[in-house]
């Protein structure tokens, strides 16, 4: 990996599984990959706005209120990854943007992140 930490937030109902649709989730969990050694340490939660504070809000659709997502590129901005189990080509396109690749993913977060782990050692040099 590079000598940069790396961050990667998932959208997990429980801490242990990548479980929300982005639209679903109210907040992720932060963790930072170890460099060189394949673990990682939670870093913490992160919310997500109140929907409620924009303009056509409410079941889903925040996720196509631009406003909104640059609030949440802004909560992620130290972050290169985002886990969700599913996201529309809008919100990926404007995280993508802002430099947060978006894996979608389902399962366990340790397994996940080991994936993600491999995945960026065999790019690094790329």
């Amino acid at each position: 990996m590079s000598d940069k930490t790396v961050k990667a937030a998932v959208a997990t109902s429980d801490g242990i599984h990548c479980d929300l649709h982005f639209g679903a989730a109210k907040n992720v969990t932060v963790y930072v990959l170890e460099d060189g050694s394949g673990n990682f340490r939670i870093e913490g939660q992160r919310a997500f706005p109140d929907t409620s504070g924009y303009e056509g809000c409410g079941g889903g659709c925040h996720a196509r209120n631009e406003e909104f997502l640059q609030e949440v590129c802004q909560i992620l901005r130290d972050c290169q990854y985002l886990l969700v189990v599913k996201i529309g080509p809008f919100p990926s396109r404007i995280l993508l943007r802002s430099g947060i690749e978006v894996l979608e993913q389902e399962g366990e977060v340790r397994e996940l992140l080991s994936v993600l782990y491999d995945y960026i050692n065999r790019n690094r040099d790329k």
